[in-house]
């Protein structure tokens, strides 16, 4: 996720289509590896089914997930939220002065956290901005300043915690 325009009136932040491509055939690669070594060894059925597993993992985010731009247009008041994937689009407006929030989701793991960050519409409704974390908190995190400065809410109260903001 990252910043891609930033003008007085325009702000664009684009998700990462090659996080997602990378994920995808990482997981897709190592699966097959691990399947065909567990076929030619043996066969160790385990080995089989976990490499058949990430290869279909590494299918679904290759064909299934979707990629979003975020345009912040103030001169029209809106904010464009276009979602592709391989078999079709998806394009979403919203009134910027419907917007109440921007928070930050903080899920800790066994390893390092994952930052997750929503809309929050004055009715209450949370938008979550990806379906996958690329893995840079700086970047999500400048992602996150740069809507809130845009929005005019940036020294209002950061919520970071394991639940966002419900309105």
């Amino acid at each position: 996720m990252r910043v891609t325009q930033r003008t007085p009136d325009t702000l664009v932040v684009d998700d990462g289509f090659g996080t997602k491509i990378f994920l995808g055939l990482m997981c897709a690669g190592l699966g097959g590896f691990a399947a065909i070594a567990g076929w030619t060894k043996g066969p160790s059925w385990f080995m089989v089914i976990i490499g058949a597993f990430f290869v279909l993992l590494g299918l679904k985010i290759l064909l299934f997930n979707r990629t979003r731009t975020h345009r912040f247009e103030r001169w029209r008041g809106m904010l464009t939220i276009d979602s592709k994937a391989l078999w079709g689009s998806a394009r979403r407006e919203l009134s910027l002065d419907s917007i109440a929030d921007v928070v930050v989701e903080e899920i800790r793991g066994r390893s390092t956290p994952s930052y997750y960050i929503y809309y929050v519409t004055a009715e209450g409704e949370c938008i979550k901005w990806s379906d996958f974390y690329d893995g840079s908190k700086e970047n999500t995190l400048e992602c996150f300043r740069a809507v809130r400065e845009f929005l005019g809410i940036a020294n209002a109260p950061v919520a970071v915690d394991n639940e966002p903001t419900r309105g």
